[in-house]
């Protein structure tokens, strides 16, 4: 099993975890569970998916799935994720580091620093 396989295998299980936590509230609706709450579900379900694709997979793209999924929870919104998470300087900081390195690691000049 090549490299590019066994990534594509981790990428389907984690979004298959996703899917499978976000799909408990429509199970806990359906089953009339008010001991379940939903939103909860989905919240550690978007957490422990995100976790896992930051570990094995990479750090960029799945954090934009995460706020994406948290968005998909009816009592967030996407309005409120998104304020939340792009609006601050938090994410500032991280994008500006995120372009630097970028600039950075294309440039020979890193190259002879170290």
């Amino acid at each position: 099993m090549s490299q590019q396989d066994k990534l594509s295998v981790k990428i389907a299980l984690i979004l298959a975890l996703l899917i499978y936590g976000l799909s408990l509230l429509y199970l806990a609706s359906f089953l009339h569970l008010s001991q379940v709450n939903g939103a909860t579900v989905m919240v550690l379900a978007t957490f422990v998916a995100s976790v896992l694709l930051w570990i094995f997979v990479a750090t960029d793209w799945s954090s934009l799935l995460a706020i994406l999924a948290l968005g998909l929870i009816p009592q967030v919104g996407v309005a409120k994720a998104a304020s939340l998470s792009l609006g601050s300087t938090t994410f500032a900081f991280l994008f500006f580091t995120f372009i630097v390195t970028y600039a950075l690691s294309q440039m020979t000049l890193l190259k002879r620093f170290t």
